[in-house]
């Protein structure tokens, strides 16, 4: 058995405030990781931490980068066992990206359909949003199928299908190692 790790967040930036005054959703970025890589997630967010634009696959981690900048972000980080297949079919999604890190982009129309119209929005080829990769992963690793296409999925969706594995709520800033063991 392997570990999969989701965190949830809502920094501050100016773009996560405005989707969080539209959508009323307490969070709104969403990350993964396995345990190869853990404590280090995988998402779909911006390049630079001070800018909104471009949008690209990106490493994060707890303090750095954006999180840095926002030390008061609000963030649940969740884990579950998966049998070994399943986690090693999420690494090599995670791997092709990390490898392929320049392909990949943001899914600027999919995030505007979808929190403006609530309309899904085929995704170009290698663009996807936070949640979207998200649930991509987990999808294709056979470890959660969501009721809804992956455009579609949110960051408060994968929380309330996984909020039964909490490991952590609260600051990004108060994150110990002995919160996530």
């Amino acid at each position: 058995m392997r570990k999969i790790y989701l965190l949830i967040s809502q920094t501050g930036t100016l773009f996560s405030r405005g989707i969080k005054w539209y959508t009323k959703q307490p969070y709104n970025h969403s990350a993964i990781s396995t345990d190869k890589y853990f404590p280090v997630f995988w998402s779909f967010a911006r390049r630079w931490p001070r800018l909104p634009f471009p949008g690209c696959f990106v490493k994060e981690e707890f303090n750095k980068g954006t999180y840095a900048l926002f030390p008061d972000t609000d963030c649940v980080v969740m884990a579950f066992e998966v049998e070994d297949e399943k986690a090693e079919k999420a690494d090599a999604i995670l791997d092709k990206h990390i490898n392929s890190k320049k392909r990949y982009g943001y899914n600027y129309p999919t995030i505007f359909s979808t929190v403006l119209l609530g309309k899904a929005k085929a995704s170009k080829k290698n663009r996807r949003t936070c949640a979207e990769f998200v649930a991509y992963v987990l999808s294709e690793s056979d470890i959660h199928a969501f009721e809804k296409q992956l455009q579609m999925v949110h960051p408060m969706d994968v929380l309330n299908d996984f909020s039964q594995n909490i490991i952590y709520k609260g600051k990004m800033i108060d994150i110990g190692k002995e919160d996530l063991l």
